[in-house]
């Protein structure tokens, strides 16, 4: 299968994910995480989000995203 790793944590309910020098975010790669209400992209070298890329995180309370190069904040992008 070529589904990715974070498809099969449906009931993840917190992600940390920083300092990790992640540069970008597929499209749709949150979107199987409808549990999530921690979600930490703190200290990583963002510069976009995708469009939508957290809409289907409905349960989301907390986001971190600083110390990144976001230049720029998508329609949709966040909540």
């Amino acid at each position: 299968s070529n589904r990715r790793v974070l498809d099969f944590l449906t009931q993840l309910t917190s992600l940390t994910l920083h300092t990790n020098r992640l540069q970008a975010l597929p499209v749709g790669v949150f979107d199987k995480l409808s549990q999530l209400t921690f979600l930490s992209l703190d200290e990583n070298k963002l510069t976009a989000l995708p469009n939508g890329v957290f809409d289907k995180l409905t349960q989301l309370t907390i986001l971190g995203l600083r110390d990144n190069q976001l230049k720029t904040n998508p329609r949709g992008s966040l909540l």
